[in-house]
């Protein structure tokens, strides 16, 4: 039953009804936000592990060149707009010119080949020499 004793009109005219300055009685607003909201702003931080800045490692992405499968030298000399030489039904291919770094040695190839490329696997390396070819490290620039 509504009595004129209540604390609210005995609080009227005070904007927070004696609940402080902030919150206001209920909810997350009491406590100045959810989770870690306001921390370093309006609330109390408890000396400890920090939550703001940066910490550890941070991985440096390593600039890869272009990976080539052996499976892929067949369609590649198909596709390839370059001309390609032959010497002794060996057909020659600079894959360093088409700006490959690394054979490796998913697939099969069919014909005879002589690859000069920066990198090799050791099973395409195999692959290709099985092949009746060879590969050819280039070192340097």
């Amino acid at each position: 039953m509504p009595h004129k004793l209540r604390k609210v009109r005995k609080r009227r005219g005070s904007r927070t009804h004696g609940f402080g300055i902030s919150g206001q009685h209920r909810k997350s607003g009491m406590k100045g936000g959810k989770g870690k909201a306001g921390t370093h702003k309006h609330k109390y931080v408890p000396p400890g592990p920090k939550f703001e800045g940066k910490y550890g490692f941070k991985r440096k992405n390593r600039v890869q060149g272009k990976v080539l499968n052996v499976g892929e030298i067949d369609e590649l000399v198909k596709r390839s707009s370059i001309p390609i030489k032959e010497e002794g039904g060996k057909a020659f291919l600079d894959l360093n010119a088409l700006g490959y770094t690394k054979i490796l040695g998913k697939g099969m190839v069919k014909k005879a080949y002589v690859v000069i490329i920066k990198s090799c696997s050791k099973a395409a390396a195999n692959k290709i020499r099985d092949a009746g070819g060879e590969v050819r490290i280039q070192t340097g620039g």
